[in-house]
């Protein structure tokens, strides 16, 4: 992604250069910008810092010596850079997108909102400007309002995949749900493959308790790519919650089988011993609890069951040492007890 920044940002620049002509070009930019193609950014900014001694006025050496400092993540001395950049060009597009985007990175919500305005008054109808202007809103608490915007884009666009889900995301944090569930389930009829929209929609039906569809979309999900591994997870989840214990177990192990070496989840190795605990499987249960328990202790439901299969397999002792450990995990401190 950073590569393919750069790219477009030397593309941009070069265009700024033919608009001035090419052969007005200072040299001591052509050098600037040579380094930075080639990732020198402390020569770029010791020279964008020596070019500003005899060219101060010249707001392309602001812009140039900003990215260089946020590519090396100096991000204030960057901002700082773009602001006196601004001073000299405030209408000046690229700057504007550099430092909205610093401030985003910085999560100066506020002053991104800001930046991505005047951009918009610029140019009122660049549709990429819209687009972060209303995940900047989104990012700060107003998905109401990015809601609005996301809305109006996709009156052009019906089939862009990453308007319905950003629609759907302003429609979860308003809490929505069922509107949120249907422009994600639009988006991944675009996107079948995104296993970013298959969480979100399985999350929303899981609070919503639409455990059938979710197992019909996991299933679903499975048909058309069951490589990525978070699908049997999801998958097997779902045929937990809807009670068929014998393929959440199928589903779980599949996960388990695609991990790799040390690899492994806390979550499935809990559902899949609960899964085989319903099943009166409680000798293999205790090992994906006892996995579970190692990688968290404080889990007082897992270290409950544990306890009762050691008991259901005739280890009363390891037994009673988990069921005890399970009554301290769930007691008050003596402090709150006063």
């Amino acid at each position: 992604m950073r590569h393919l920044y750069r790219i477009i940002f030397f593309t941009l620049i070069l265009n700024f250069t033919f608009k001035i002509g090419y052969n007005q070009e200072k040299p001591h930019l052509v050098e600037i910008k040579y380094l930075m193609q080639n990732y020198k950014y402390k020569e770029a900014i010791l020279l964008a810092e020596k070019a500003q001694e005899s060219d101060s006025l010249n707001s392309e050496i602001y812009l140039l010596k900003g990215i260089a400092l946020k590519e090396s993540f100096l991000y204030t001395e960057a901002i700082k850079s773009l602001q006196k950049g601004l001073l000299i060009d405030h209408t000046n597009i690229l700057l504007l997108a550099e430092i909205a985007n610093l401030y985003k990175i910085t999560s100066n919500y506020q002053n991104a909102f800001e930046a991505y305005t005047k951009m918009l008054n610029l140019q009122p109808e660049n549709t990429t400007f819209k687009i972060q202007l209303a995940n900047i809103l989104l990012a700060s608490d107003a998905a109401e309002s990015a809601k609005k915007i996301f809305l109006e884009l996709l009156r052009n666009e019906p089939d862009n995949s990453y308007l319905l889900s950003q629609t759907g995301l302003c429609y979860s944090e308003t809490n929505m749900p069922d509107s949120a569930i249907y422009f994600y389930t639009k988006a991944l009829e675009v996107n079948p493959g995104n296993i970013v929209l298959l969480t979100r929609l399985a999350n929303l039906y899981i609070k919503t308790k639409k455990f059938e569809e979710g197992l019909n979309l996991t299933e679903n999900f499975r048909q058309i790519d069951s490589t990525q591994k978070e699908v049997n997870k999801w998958c097997g989840y779902f045929y937990y919650l809807n009670k068929q214990y014998e393929p959440a177990i199928a589903r779980f192990t599949q996960f388990k089988n695609q991990c790799a070496i040390g690899e492994s989840s806390k979550f499935v190795n809990k559902y899949l011993g609960l899964s085989l605990y319903r099943l009166e499987q409680f000798q293999n249960a205790a090992i994906y609890f006892y996995d579970a328990f190692k990688a968290d202790s404080t889990d007082s439901e897992v270290c409950f069951y544990l306890g009762v299969c050691h008991c259901r397999t005739f280890n009363p002792d390891t037994g009673l040492y988990f069921l005890s450990k399970t009554l301290n995990l769930i007691t008050p401190e003596n402090s709150f007890l006063a």
